[in-house]
C-alpha cells in the first residue's frame, strides 16, 4: 500500500515584529499654523522650567541670603554675651534691628521676584533670567556693603551657588526666548533661533513684498529686562547690556562667477537687538577682533554661500526666501544661525508632531561617536537621546552641504507623497557660527531623528545588500558595535524570525526607488533588535550624500574593492538581497500567508 510520508522539522527561533521609524507624517489638514502666542516648546516643559526658576533659582537664592543673615544675627548675639559693656550693648541692639529690617526687605524682594516670574510669558523666560541676574547681584552687593560697614569682623560671603546663566559667561540668556545658548553645546544656537519671536514673525510674514531696490528696511525690536526702562535711541545712545538686534530684508545678487548667476536670490537676515540699526554697528565696533577688511570678506563668503542655496527649488519667486539668517550678539560673542528651507522644514516638523519637542531637545547636546560608518563627520546627540546631529563635510572635493541643498526639494516632495517611509527623518539643516576674539566655530549640520530613541537595543546591524560584509572578530567584542550583513546572515537570520514583513517591503522599495532617482547611493538599512519588546526597528540612513559616486570611481582607479556602485545598480542589489534573503518571515496579522511570501519573489524596485 502506497502511503504519504510527511516529515516535519523543528528549529527554535524567536518571533520579532518589524517596526518602521516611529515618526511618520500626518495629514496637512491636521497641522496647526504658526501663531505668535503658541508655546515654542511643550507647555509642560516650559511650566517645569518656570517652576524650577521659582524653587531652585529664586527660592534657593533667597534662602541663602536669609541663612546668611541668620548667621550674622547669631554672631552678633554671641558678641552680646562676650562683651557686656553698655556702649557695645547699644551697638549690638542697633545691628539686630538692622538685620531684622534687611530680613523683611529680602522677604519682600522675594515676593516681588516671584510675582514678576508669574507675569513672565513662558516663551520669554530668559527675560526673567536676565532680570533675576541683575537683581540678585544688586541684593548681594548691598548685603556685602552693609556687612563691610557694620559687621566687618565677619569675612564670609553669602554661600549661594549661582545658576550657570549668571555664573558662566559662556551661557547666554538672550531676550524673547526661554532657551539658554551655551557656547560648548552648538545645538542650543539652533534651539534659540527656532524659539525666538523674530524667527516666528518671519515665518508668519513670508510672502510679503520686500524692498526691490536692495535697500535695507529695518524693523527694530526692543527687548529689555522686565521692569527696566527702554533705552532712548539716538546717535549717542549706548548698547544696553551689550545685546544687539534688528530685522531686515535683503536682496543678494549673485556674481557672474557663481554657478547660480541666472538666479536672483533673496536672503532674509534677522539680527537680534534691543537697539536700532545704528547701535548694531556700534556694538560691532566694540568687538575687538572686528576689522573693516575682514567684515567685507566675511560678508562676501556668506553671500556666495547663500546665493546657491536660496535659488534651489525656489517656487516662491522674488517675494519669498527659502532661508532665514539669524544673527545675535552678546558682549564679545557673535552668533549666526542660518535656517535652510525654513518653512518647508517647519511644516515637516509639524506634520511629524516634533516642532516643539525638537527645540526642547536641541537645548542640550553632547558629542557622540557613531559606530558602523566610515564618515569623519562630527556627530552630536541631544541629551534626551531623541535626535542626532551630523556635521556636513567636504569629501572628494564635493560638498555634502551643496548635495543636500539640491536634494532637499525632492525630499520634501517624497515625504508629502509617502504615507509611510523607512527613511530616517531629517528635520532641519542649519549653519552654526560662533565667533569670539580668541576662537571661532563653524558647522553645517543636519538634525535627524534617532531611530532607536527610547528603545533598549541589544544588537545593531548596518545592511547594504553586500553579503560578504563582516565585522572583524576582534571588533565584535567591542561595546556598542554595529554588525554588518554577513554577521546577520551567518549568526542571526534564522534565530530572529519576523512578523508583518509584507507591510514594509513596499515601503523600503518605494524609498529605494526615490533615492535612485535622486542619484543617491551607499545608504544603509539600520536594524536594531529590542529583545524586551520582541521588536526589530529598521530605518534607512545615510541617504543624503552624492560624493559616493566619485568614491566609487576613485576606488576602481586604484584597484581597491569597490563597495559603491551606480545608484540604479545599488538600489537593485539593496532591494533584491535585503527584501528577499535577509529575513525569515512568519505570518503576522497583517501578512499574507507564509507560503505566498516564500513563493512570491519580490521584483527589484
Amino acid at each position: 500500500m502506497n502511503g504519504l510520508t510527511t516529515q516535519f522539522g523543528y528549529q527554535p527561533g524567536n518571533y520579532y515584529e518589524l517596526r518602521l521609524p516611529g515618526l511618520q507624517m500626518m495629514s496637512v489638514a491636521h497641522v496647526a499654523q504658526y501663531d505668535m502666542d503658541e508655546p515654542r516648546l511643550r507647555v509642560a516643559t516650559l511650566n517645569s522650567w518656570k517652576r524650577e526658576l521659582a524653587t531652585h533659582d529664586v527660592g534657593v537664592f533667597f534662602e541663602a541670603t536669609l541663612t546668611h543673615l541668620d548667621l550674622l544675627s547669631h554672631y552678633i548675639q554671641a558678641e552680646h554675651r562676650r562683651r557686656q559693656r553698655d556702649a557695645m550693648q547699644m551697638a549690638s541692639d542697633s545691628l539686630e534691628q538692622d538685620i531684622q529690617t534687611l530680613q523683611k526687605q529680602i522677604e519682600k524682594d522675594e515676593q516681588d521676584m516671584l510675582r514678576m516670574l508669574r507675569e513672565t510669558k513662558v516663551n520669554e523666560l530668559n527675560d526673567f533670567r536676565r532680570y533675576f541676574g541683575v537683581q540678585s547681584q544688586l541684593i548681594l552687593e548691598n548685603l556685602a556693603q552693609w556687612q563691610k560697614e557694620k559687621c566687618k569682623e565677619v569675612i564670609d560671603d553669602c554661600g549661594w551657588d549661582k545658576p550657570d546663566y549668571i555664573r558662566d559667561a559662556s551661557v547666554h540668556s538672550f531676550p524673547g526666548s526661554a532657551v539658554l545658548v551655551r557656547e560648548d553645546e552648538p545645538t542650543s544656537v539652533i534651539a534659540y533661533t527656532l524659539s525666538s519671536n523674530e524667527y516666528v514673525q518671519e515665518l508668519m510674514q513670508e510672502g510679503q513684498s520686500s524692498n526691490k531696490s536692495g535697500m535695507v528696511t529695518p524693523n527694530v525690536a526692543f527687548l529689555s529686562t522686565p521692569g527696566a526702562q527702554l533705552p532712548v535711541t539716538g546717535k549717542n545712545s549706548q548698547v544696553l547690556d551689550r545685546y544687539c538686534s534688528s530685522i531686515e530684508r535683503k536682496y543678494v545678487s549673485p556674481t557672474a562667477s557663481t554657478e547660480t548667476s541666472s538666479f536672483r536670490a533673496m536672503i532674509i537676515e534677522i539680527c537680534k537687538s534691543n537697539v536700532s540699526e545704528e547701535r548694531l554697528e556700534d556694538l560691532k565696533n566694540i568687538l575687538p577682533w572686528t576689522k573693516k577688511v575682514t567684515e567685507k570678506s566675511s560678508t562676501d563668503e556668506q553671500t556666495k554661500e547663500l546665493m546657491a542655496t536660496s535659488s534651489v527649488g525656489n517656487k516662491k519667486g522674488h517675494n519669498g526666501s527659502l532661508h532665514i539668517q539669524h544673527k545675535f550678539v552678546h558682549n564679545d560673542v557673535e552668533f549666526t544661525c542660518i535656517v535652510y528651507y525654513a518653512n518647508e522644514f517647519e511644516m515637516l516638523r509639524r506634520q511629524c508632531g516634533v516642532h516643539q519637542i525638537m527645540i526642547e531637545s536641541l537645548c542640550r547636546c553632547q558629542s557622540w561617536v557613531a559606530s558602523g560608518g566610515k564618515s569623519k563627520s562630527r556627530f552630536y546627540k541631544t541629551q534626551d537621546d531623541r535626535f542626532v546631529v551630523k556635521e556636513m563635510m567636504n569629501v572628494w572635493n564635493v560638498s555634502e552641504k551643496d548635495a543636500f541643498l539640491n536634494f532637499a526639494p525632492k525630499y520634501f516632495n517624497h515625504m508629502k507623497k509617502s504615507r509611510q517611509s523607512a527613511l530616517a527623518k531629517i528635520f532641519g539643516f542649519f549653519t552654526i557660527e560662533i565667533k569670539k576674539k580668541e576662537s571661532s566655530l563653524y558647522l553645517d549640520v543636519l538634525v535627524m531623528e534617532h531611530l532607536f530613541y527610547n528603545q533598549h537595543i541589544t544588537k545593531k546591524f548596518d545592511f547594504k545588500g553586500i553579503v560578504e560584509r563582516h565585522v572583524g572578530e576582534y571588533q565584535k567584542e567591542q561595546k556598542d558595535i554595529t554588525l554588518w550583513d554577513g554577521d546577520w546572515l551567518n549568526e542571526y537570520k534564522t534565530k530572529l524570525l519576523v512578523q508583518n514583513k509584507s507591510l514594509f517591503d513596499d515601503t523600503i522599495a518605494n524609498d529605494a526607488e526615490f533615492l535612485s532617482q535622486c542619484n543617491i547611493m551607499d545608504y544603509s538599512l539600520l536594524v536594531g533588535v529590542n529583545e524586551e519588546k520582541r521588536e526589530i526597528m529598521i530605518g534607512i540612513v545615510g541617504a543624503y550624500t552624492w560624493y559616493k559616486k566619485i568614491e566609487s570611481k576613485g576606488k576602481s582607479t586604484i584597484k581597491r574593492v569597490v563597495t559603491i556602485v551606480p545608484p540604479g545598480e545599488y538600489k537593485t542589489r539593496f532591494c533584491k538581497e535585503i527584501l528577499n534573503n535577509y529575513f525569515v518571515p512568519v505570518q503576522g496579522k497583517f501578512d499574507m500567508s507564509v507560503k505566498t511570501l516564500l513563493s512570491d519573489k519580490l521584483t527589484p524596485c
